[in-house]
């Protein structure tokens, strides 16, 4: 029998287990259940699972929403897809929907085929980091050459999926970390400069090397008080798109520096743009192309088993990761 992870109280890992999956229903119209062959970790699946999120789950709850896998049966008026197809999921906004286990339903429009040129656990990578990127730098702020993005908590599998993102429109990037040790590897992923944050001052650096013309963009997951080390240096009419709390302290806006470079402040969620089709077709289509073109490839710091899953989320929190955690459901 199948197994699938859940939570029944809210916590870390340790609230997470392994329960049996029944279906003890009809697939909705349009619905696909699949048979999971790897699934991808985020941290938006731990901030779910501990109740910090704002998608509030229901009691008992799935957790997860990167996996691919082979389509096992299909909803009565599925038409991208039919048995034995090989695909992956698109994070959505759902308390429903979930993918971490051996198996997973998922609805039809938030399924895409695996790109031709990438394995299981690649194709179960890209669409979190990938499509986190590409509304801001691509749609929104529209990078273009001779942009400099700065982008926060780089090593990140979102910060590396913003890297290629920024390159990928001409843009140059300032990559940040706290480590050392990742500057090398961050140069190697595609930044253009990597600034420490824990040496020196931030605003000053960035100003020194654009020139002081300062930065276009800003991609921060962290908050305070990364957020009020880097206002000093936005250039004129620059745009922040904040999109998580790595840091645990919430952002109090700072009116008068906005005012100063006449920029914009923007809570942002991939969630909000890939609930339109229209949006959602454009990113995917975006991203499907620079994949198959093997500009993106999705960078993996570890695989575990799957027996080893509730490992993996620890792994998530406890670590210095860089890139995507995965687990191998066929490794058992």
């Amino acid at each position: 029998m199948s197994k699938i992870l859940v939570f029944n109280s809210l916590g870390g890992p340790e609230v997470l287990e392994f329960q049996n999956f029944i279906l003890d229903r009809e697939l909705e119209a349009d619905e696909v259940l699949y048979n999971v062959k790897a699934f991808a970790l985020n941290r938006s699946d731990w901030l779910l699972s501990s109740g910090y999120h704002y998608t509030i789950p229901d009691l008992p709850s799935r957790i997860g929403s990167e996996a691919s896998g082979i389509v096992e049966k299909i909803g009565s008026n599925v038409k991208k897809f039919k048995i034995g197809d090989k695909v992956t999921s698109i994070p959505f906004f759902t308390t429903k929907y979930m993918v971490h286990g051996e198996v997973a339903i998922t609805p039809e429009k938030y399924l895409t085929h695996c790109p031709n040129n990438l394995n299981f656990t690649e194709s179960c990578s890209i669409w979190m980091q990938y499509l986190t990127a590409y509304y801001p730098f691509v749609e929104i702020a529209r990078i273009k050459e001779g942009d400099c993005v700065l982008i926060g908590a780089a090593s990140s599998s979102a910060g590396l999926g913003a890297i290629d993102i920024v390159k990928s429109c001409g843009g140059s990037v300032i990559a940040t970390t706290r480590s050392n040790k990742k500057m090398n590897f961050l140069q190697n992923c595609g930044a253009d400069e990597v600034i420490n944050t824990t040496e020196g001052n931030l605003s000053e650096k960035i100003l020194e090397i654009t020139n002081g013309n300062g930065v276009r963009a800003v991609y921060d997951p962290i908050g305070n008080p990364f957020y009020e080390k880097y206002l000093d240096a936005l250039q004129m009419g620059a745009i922040i798109f904040h999109f998580g709390l790595l840091s645990g302290e919430s952002i109090k806006i700072d009116i008068s520096r906005h005012v100063r470079k006449n920029s914009f402040f923007l809570p942002y969620s991939m969630f909000n743009y890939v609930s339109d089709q229209s949006s959602l077709l454009r990113g995917v289509d975006y991203i499907t192309e620079k994949t198959k073109e093997g500009i993106f490839k999705p960078k993996i710091d570890k695989i575990f088993s799957f027996k080893n899953s509730i490992e993996a989320y620890k792994y998530l929190l406890e670590y210095d990761v860089m890139g995507k955690i995965v687990v191998d459901v066929n490794n058992t």
